[in-house]
């Protein structure tokens, strides 16, 4: 058990990075696409 608890944490951590990545390319395309409308 005590094995597999590292591996939960680093899968959290890297879909919330993964979600906070998507986040801001979300955030500089509208930017974009605002800046060339």
């Amino acid at each position: 058990m005590e094995s597999i608890t590292p591996g939960v944490q680093v899968i959290a951590s890297l879909r919330s990075l993964i979600g906070f990545l998507l986040w801001l390319v979300c955030i500089i395309y509208n930017y974009i696409v605002i800046r060339i409308i």
